[in-house]
């Protein structure tokens, strides 16, 4: 007893609290969508579960009551069985693509009677405890390249087979485990080049290819004059800048390549309306155009 009282007392209450207020502003959300005047429906009345406020009160219910289960569980319960758990949901990975259901154009479902259940979802939290697992080893050095290897290993597995599943987006959402690593001991370079390859990417979506050699000729002019002053090799300086550019032009070419003619067409749609909602204002920039409408008529309060 005594045990639990100190789990609950090491909590991050403001972490829970603002996790349940997100919870409820959600569901108040899809609740005030899905409400109609004519004919109001309480959480008390039977035809209220089968609409979509009623199933997302079911789910918030359910994942409560996993919470509980979750938190009487010894921590070390999870330790012993993240290799099974990961094991378990890379091989649900596997088979979706055999045995899942289509939904909303996603063939990334499992059906189980009327209950629908997407793989790369749980798939996420079981790279979080077998990636925990891994790195509470102290011989673990993210220094080294042999641990960052089997890091990435861990990370990549289930993205690649997400996106197998044409489930893109996703997978990306792996991508957000580098600032877990990076905190565990894995040094700047790689987070930084991350970045570079994000601003790389966008850029190379929104300038022409002149463009971004312009700039980067600007740059390296830039270097080429303050370097004197810090550096005496300057030969293999400038044949890294020259590398460094011809490098950088071809990792813009094949982004302009793989967006035109590997992505599908709802993937460029995406990306267009992320980098300009004004796109399709009827469709995929539709909520984001109306929110601005709103905002702009009404202001924020």
């Amino acid at each position: 007893m005594s045990q639990e009282s100190n789990q609950i007392g090491k909590l991050d209450w403001i972490t829970v609290g603002l996790y349940a207020l997100f919870v409820l502003l959600g569901w108040m959300s899809i609740y005030s969508a899905v409400y109609n005047p004519e004919a109001p429906l309480g959480i008390f009345d039977e035809a209220f579960y089968t609409s979509n406020a009623g199933r997302q009160l079911i789910w918030i219910g359910t994942s409560l009551v996993l919470i509980m289960l979750i938190f009487a569980l010894d921590f070390r319960f999870f330790e012993s069985f993240a290799v099974f758990i990961y094991a378990a949901f890379m091989l649900a990975l596997i088979a979706v693509p055999f045995l899942g259901v289509t939904i909303n154009g996603s063939h990334s479902w499992f059906k189980l009677g009327g209950i629908t259940i997407q793989p790369a979802e749980f798939s996420k939290t079981a790279t979080a405890l077998l990636l925990a697992k891994y790195l509470n080893d102290p011989q673990i050095n993210l220094t080294k390249w042999m641990s960052q290897w089997r890091s990435a290993l861990i990370i990549a597995l289930p993205m690649l087979l997400i996106i197998g599943s044409n489930e893109t987006g996703s997978a990306l959402v792996f991508a957000s485990f580098i600032i877990l690593l990076y905190r565990e001991g894995l040094p700047g370079e790689y987070p930084g080049l991350l970045i570079a390859l994000i601003a790389l990417f966008v850029s190379s979506l929104l300038l022409s290819p002149l463009t971004i050699l312009i700039c980067l000729l600007g740059m390296a002019s830039l270097f080429v004059i303050i370097l004197p002053i810090y550096q005496r090799r300057l030969p293999q300086t400038y044949v890294r800048i020259a590398g460094a550019i011809a490098i950088i032009m071809a990792l813009s070419t094949i982004v302009d390549w793989v967006v035109n003619h590997v992505l599908k067409e709802h993937q460029r749609n995406r990306i267009k309306v992320l980098l300009d909602p004004s796109f399709d204002t009827r469709g995929l920039g539709y909520q984001v155009t109306q929110s601005k409408i709103a905002i702009g008529s009404g202001g924020f309060w």
